[in-house]
């Protein structure tokens, strides 16, 4: 059942990948990462051209966080559970948005120029919409394993209220009518008339 959760998960993103008629066993081939893996070489050659000041700063800052997408990607497509997945692809999801606001201060220190820095941009919102896609296509997946599992299981309770049910059905009600248990009485009243 898992698998063909995952299954349906990942379709959207075959299609994305032109992997149609190819299953996804491996991290590698999801679209996705592979961006996030081209990307963090690119920043890494990027920041090399940063001056020597920044080494321990900004250069290190964004070395991480670029590096940081792939690997939570690969870590999150490892999980067994939905929720695991969904939450390393949501610091994935983080770790981009820090690196924009990375290529941001570089943009303002003037460390690169408009160019290089739309150029990045481009490539960044590309990768935040192909995680977009995973996710969503993960919490998908994972609401209709929920449901199948719901329609498979059926608890004790259910079964002896559709027990319950199914005899009082069956049953003749002539014997269950309701006997009135309280007669009324008629109380006095301490009114004076």
């Amino acid at each position: 059942m898992y698998r063909l959760a995952m299954c349906h998960a990942l379709c959207e993103v075959r299609s994305l990948n032109g992997l149609d008629d190819m299953k996804i066993t491996r991290f590698e081939d999801i679209k996705v990462w592979q961006l996030a893996n081209k990307l963090s070489s690119e920043v890494s050659e990027l920041v090399k051209t940063f001056p020597r000041y920044e080494k321990y700063d900004l250069v290190s800052q964004m070395r991480r966080s670029a590096r940081s997408i792939p690997s939570d990607i690969s870590e999150g497509f490892g999980r067994f559970h939905f929720n695991d997945k969904l939450t390393f692809y949501e610091r994935a999801r983080a770790s981009l948005g820090e690196l924009r606001n990375h290529f941001k201060e570089a943009l303002i220190n003037e460390y690169i120029d408009e160019v290089v820095y739309e150029r990045y941009i481009v490539k960044m919102n590309e990768i935040g919409f192909l995680l977009n896609r995973l996710m969503r296509n993960v919490r998908v997946a994972g609401i209709i394993t929920k449901r199948k599992r719901k329609k498979e299981e059926v608890s004790p309770r259910k079964n002896l209220i559709m027990f319950i049910f199914k005899k009082f059905q069956s049953t003749e009600l002539t014997h269950f009518q309701a006997e009135p248990q309280f007669q009324s009485v008629a109380l006095p009243s301490n009114r004076n008339d």
